[in-house]
């Protein structure tokens, strides 16, 4: 596995850990082969995009993805992580924006050579929808094509209405978990990346390393149900080119797991910049929170610092950029020991498809397993549909 991961969190109750651990063996094996989004994870996994004429799309320069959640923040972290080797344009519209939606409208030459797609598993999706309305004009059967279920939805009727290709979403794969089908993967291919690559030796690494992650997953469980229980999950991110990703786990912890009274609320922190604005919180106050230290091996800017100031900081001399990031990282990793603050840290050793492709299928199986050893269905997201039904009340009055 390209991904260096070291775990800070101390058990006490090691013939527990052992009855759980095989408890949560089990849970893994059953589900392993299901049809659900571990499908996904397969070499031989089917795409319903296989017969798209990529080569017709691939004069399009700029690609504008309109969707929701799980249906963009997948594909936002494959551009962001691998950015440096994309050389198309990549926009993404995933809220209401007044201004990020103005700046594109008015930009007429951007959008005579643009591509898009619209996504949505429901096909109904509010957002997705009034997005849709606001280029619609912009839209035809020759530069747009809808991914969604197959189903009498709202997106499916758009675009049999105007001939547009449609994309199958499986049924059987959730939003959040769909980052490996072709809600993520056909972005991926249209950003010239090997869709192959994402999904190189996913399986037999999850196998070969599942005493490593199970252990970890049994002992954030054990947190989480402590009386005084820790309930904030802080994921500090050390290279920026990780934010994309760390907003899909974001989605992926909060959605999956904040259901029944229990949960961890997600929250990044981009680093060292916190370190001056939330650092003392997170160190001296409530003992209620779990930490993800996140950091890539290869750095982008190997600057060094000019031997200019006074003696006081001679130390930073001839100091690269990526050496004092790293001294930081350090740093805060060591205060988090002295203060025995429960963490662990992911350090990505290269910067390819396998990498983040990887990622993505140890945290969904984490996050899945957690929320199975929590005693609540990771799946589903009621809370959600009631934002939904309360939305049409507020319109239709």
């Amino acid at each position: 596995m390209q991904l260096k991961i070291k775990d800070y969190l101390i058990s006490q109750k090691k013939k527990q850990n052992s009855k759980q651990l095989k408890i949560l063996k089990q849970i893994y094996k059953n589900h392993i082969n299901s049809k659900t989004f571990f499908d996904t994870f397969r070499s031989n996994y089917y795409y319903s995009f296989k017969k798209l004429n990529f080569r017709k799309i691939s004069r399009y320069q700029n690609i504008i993805l309109i969707g929701m959640g799980g249906s963009a923040l997948g594909a936002k972290a494959i551009y962001s992580f691998l950015q440096n080797k994309i050389k198309k344009n990549f926009y993404f519209i995933d809220n209401l924006k007044d201004q990020k939606i103005i700046s594109i409208i008015k930009n007429k030459t951007l959008l005579r050579h643009s591509f898009f797609i619209l996504v949505s598993k429901s096909g109904n999706t509010l957002e997705t929808l009034v997005n849709y309305s606001i280029f619609k004009k912009y839209i035809n059967k020759n530069n747009t094509l809808v991914i969604t279920e197959p189903a009498d939805n709202e997106l499916n009727q758009l675009a049999k209405k105007l001939n547009l290709p449609i994309i199958e979403h499986k049924r059987y794969i959730g939003g959040r978990y769909s980052v490996l089908s072709e809600v993520g993967m056909l972005p991926a291919k249209l950003m010239n990346l090997n869709i192959k690559k994402f999904k190189i030796d996913l399986i037999k690494n999850l196998n070969r390393n599942f005493l490593i992650f199970g252990k970890s997953i049994i002992e954030i469980s054990r947190l989480v149900k402590q009386p005084n229980n820790y309930k904030n999950l802080i994921m500090i991110c050390y290279d920026e080119r990780l934010l994309g990703f760390l907003e899909w786990l974001q989605q992926l912890v909060a959605e999956s797991l904040g259901k029944e009274n229990k949960g961890i609320l997600p929250v990044i922190s981009a680093c060292p910049k916190d370190h001056h604005s939330l650092a003392q919180l997170y160190l001296d106050g409530p003992k209620d929170k779990i930490f993800y230290i996140f950091d890539i091996k290869e750095s982008l800017l190997q600057h060094k610092v000019a031997k200019i100031f006074s003696p006081k900081f001679k130390f930073l001399a001839n100091k690269t950029y990526s050496k004092i990031l790293d001294a930081q990282k350090r740093a805060m990793m060591q205060s988090l020991v002295d203060k025995k603050i429960p963490f662990r840290t992911f350090e990505l050793l290269k910067i390819d498809e396998k990498s983040i492709g990887n990622m993505f299928a140890l945290f969904m199986c984490e996050v899945f397993m957690l929320g199975k050893l929590m005693g609540i269905n990771p799946l589903n997201q009621p809370a959600v549909e009631t934002i939904k039904t309360n939305t049409k009340k507020f319109l239709t009055r």
